[in-house]
């Protein structure tokens, strides 16, 4: 795996946790975001924390497809398309 598909997967994780902090517990700084804070005038306090979940999820879940290294099958890592095998040491 290369190292930032480790950074990006673990930061969506830690993104998704906080995300999800946030909209589980009272914190005043939920409605801070414009668009938490639009969908909160519109639709009410229990919308905005669901709007939160789910992004929070769809983060989790990207986070994790990252990190087990899973690609749609029409997408090649540029190691593969240049013919470098990534768990190979150089010599």
């Amino acid at each position: 795996m290369i190292q930032a598909e480790t950074f990006v997967g673990s930061l969506a994780i830690v993104m998704a946790i906080a995300i999800g902090a946030t909209a589980l517990w009272p914190i005043q700084s939920m409605p801070m975001l414009r668009l938490v804070r639009t969908v909160k005038d519109k639709f009410g306090d229990a919308a905005a924390r669901l709007f939160l979940v789910v992004i929070a999820v769809l983060l989790l879940t990207a986070g994790v497809m990252i990190l087990k290294d899973f690609r749609p099958k029409f997408a090649a890592p540029l190691s593969e398309i240049n013919g470098i095998d990534r768990d190979s040491t150089s010599e």
